[in-house]
């Protein structure tokens, strides 16, 4: 029945909540980076190649926490951001976007990112974000100290 088919779904979203609340560090962050990962989907390959940028630089953020400190990927950075709506093309950050698309549900890390890394006011826009983005990476790393975040 429908009733019966209701019940196990929330079953299962209640038991998939209860793992993912007791998930490891590892874990939380290798779910932090496919939700960033999904997040840039759509808009990685073209920002990639607007800007030139490599897509293994990208990747060794994404892998490693490895910042290249190309003007390319500073750029690409940028694109991202834009095309996300973490920021604005004239450099305005949008917090509620910046919090969500952290790739983390932990609102108190959330709330860290935009407090740590949201008051960077580099003219340069590409520099700008590209400060965001290693501000926000040292975040996450302090607040669930990973394995994948060091370098």
């Amino acid at each position: 029945s429908t009733k019966s088919k209701s019940y196990n779904m929330l079953l299962t979203v209640l038991c998939l909540t209860l793992l993912a609340a007791t998930a490891t560090s590892a874990e939380i962050s290798q779910d932090i980076i496919t939700n960033i990962r999904n997040t840039i989907k759509d808009i990685k390959g073209p920002c990639l190649q607007s800007e030139g940028a490599s897509e293994t630089d990208l990747e060794d953020i994404l892998s490693k926490g490895i910042y290249s400190t190309s003007r390319n990927l500073k750029c690409a950075l940028k694109c991202l951001y834009i095309g996300t709506n973490i920021i604005s093309s004239t450099g305005v950050i949008n917090e509620a976007n910046m919090k969500l698309k952290t790739g983390t549900i932990n609102v108190n890390t959330q709330n860290a990112v935009f407090a740590n890394c949201a008051g960077f006011t580099n003219a340069d826009l590409c520099e700008r974000v590209y400060e965001i983005s290693k501000c926000t990476y040292r975040t996450l790393k302090g607040s669930f100290g990973a394995t994948w975040l060091d370098t």
